[in-house]
């Protein structure tokens, strides 16, 4: 009876390990190409077929982020985010509410007070607080 080498043992299991591994990655590469297909669907004018195929999307999408290595969780996340604006795209044209209304900052509340602050870029703002904090030390 001829014996196993310890070359092909290893072979194997690196061989089963890369076919469950890569399984996921799987996943994601079909929920990837879902997406794509809704926003073909949703750019054609069928927001409603489109809806049907992004919702298997977030299906595969929900199962990788509860479990999976950091290779598929990178994967997942990056289509959580494609997914969610063309979520937001299909419910504002099928005229469903996506989430809460955005609440909107009143101007008195930006920085510095005044209304005219918040036409002010954020960066220049920084700037000019930290020149102002220089210059009555």
């Amino acid at each position: 009876m001829k014996r196993f080498s310890p070359y092909c043992l290893i072979l194997i299991i690196l061989a089963f390990v890369s076919v469950t591994a890569g399984n996921g990655l799987a996943d994601m590469g079909k929920a990837g190409t879902l997406i794509r297909d809704a926003e073909k669907l949703y750019f054609n004018g069928k927001a409603a077929e489109a809806d049907g195929v992004l919702r298997q999307a977030e299906d595969l999408i929900s199962q990788a982020l509860t479990g999976g290595d950091s290779t598929e969780m990178n994967k997942a996340r990056s289509l959580d985010g494609k997914a969610k604006r063309l979520r937001k795209n299909i419910d504002r044209k099928l005229g469903a509410v996506a989430g809460p209304a955005p609440v909107s900052a009143s101007p008195s509340k930006a920085a510095g007070g005044s209304p005219a602050a918040s036409a002010i870029p954020s960066q220049v703002q920084y700037r000019l607080k930290n020149v102002s904090e220089y210059s009555t030390a």
